[in-house]
């Protein structure tokens, strides 16, 4: 069953406890060949669940939060890390009161002094469709080998002020909002694509997907993205058959003005790789001027396989993404990533 909202049980606040020797520092998450990355303050947070589970923790780090301002008007974005530490993870964090959740993104990433190759993979990075505009929502599992990991999951909010740095209702802007669920298959490679109405060609924000595998050996995304028109969610079973559906999701704004602000401009900045390595990542900068608020990704593959294991920004210049092969070798095909960014009309 696809995550709606989650709330704190006693049991998931003493693993939160017990976990907090643990604590790490989301602000420095990073593929290791990438600069560190400067973050604002707060305080570490773990948030441990059980599987598709109805737990989350208040616990969470501000990662960074800047503005950019147009001639009369600006747009604050900020973004929030937590995560969670086992074989499979789910996490769920909120923007803060004010904001408006326009995106997320998601990474697993080796423990501290675990192996540190990857062998486990996203189920699910997903905007929690509540009625709310304020959460986000990660999952990951290992899969055919026992490994723990960390979940990093990351929420996105924006504010916006006007003339005189009037702050904008929330009310006003999710009235220019769309969000958006379908459901494809069952299937041992589902997949769905959602077309978003007119209005909103080329204004999307941010995809979402959610591979439901129940209580079977795993069902595993290998695409969560977008282009001008749609989102595409897509995933695959590996070694073991596991036929599931998935849940694509579609984040969008129109192209109204915004009472007390105007317009708000949307674009989308994109990469492709050819595969040429087992585990493999993409960069992808975003321009000057321009502030991410989602991440997506796809890995193709013509042999046994490559799942998605990263598609996250936690920083305000560029986004990661990365997928891999598991247990069985397929270095083949194309790693692609999209990030989508906002702007205050100039």
């Amino acid at each position: 069953m696809k995550p709606t909202s989650l709330s704190l049980t006693g049991a998931c606040l003493a693993l939160a406890v017990l976990a907090a020797s643990c604590s790490k520092n989301l602000k420095t998450l990073q593929t290791p060949t990438l600069p560190p990355i400067a973050g604002g303050a707060g305080s570490d947070g773990i948030i441990s669940s059980l599987p598709y589970g109805s737990t989350t923790g208040t616990d969470r780090q501000l990662i960074w939060d800047q503005t950019i301002s147009g001639a009369t008007t600006s747009v604050e974005v900020a973004v929030w890390g937590a995560y969670s530490y086992g074989e499979i993870n789910t996490v769920e964090i909120s923007v803060d009161s004010g904001f408006v959740m326009v995106g997320g993104s998601a990474s697993i990433q080796a423990p501290p002094g675990g192996n540190p190759t990857i062998n486990s993979l996203l189920t699910a990075s997903w905007p929690v469709d509540d009625g709310t505009y304020m959460s986000y929502y990660a999952a990951n599992k290992d899969h055919d080998q026992v490994y723990f990991s960390d979940l990093y999951a990351y929420v996105v909010g924006i504010k916006l002020y006007g003339p005189g740095h009037t702050l904008i209702p929330m009310s006003t802007i999710t009235s220019h909002m769309y969000l958006a669920e379908g459901e494809g298959g069952p299937a041992d490679h589902p997949t769905k694509t959602i077309t978003v109405p007119s209005a909103y060609t080329s204004r999307i924000l941010s995809g979402g997907a959610f591979d439901d595998y129940g209580t079977g050996p795993g069902n595993l995304l290998t695409e969560a993205d977008w282009n001008t028109t749609s989102t595409t969610a897509s995933g695959k079973d590996h070694i073991q058959v596991d036929v599931c559906p998935i849940y694509d999701e579609v984040l969008a704004m129109d192209n109204n003005p915004i009472t007390g602000f105007g317009l708000i401009n949307i674009t989308n900045f994109s990469g492709s790789a050819d595969i040429t390595e087992h585990s493999q990542s993409l960069s992808i900068n975003v321009g000057a001027g321009w502030l991410p608020i989602g991440v997506g990704a796809q890995s193709t593959y013509t042999g046994q396989g490559r799942m998605l294991y990263e598609m996250f920004c936690n920083n305000p210049t560029y986004a990661v993404v990365a997928s891999k092969d598991q247990v069985n070798s397929d270095i083949s095909g194309t790693l692609s990533g999209i990030v989508s960014a906002i702007q205050p009309a100039q």
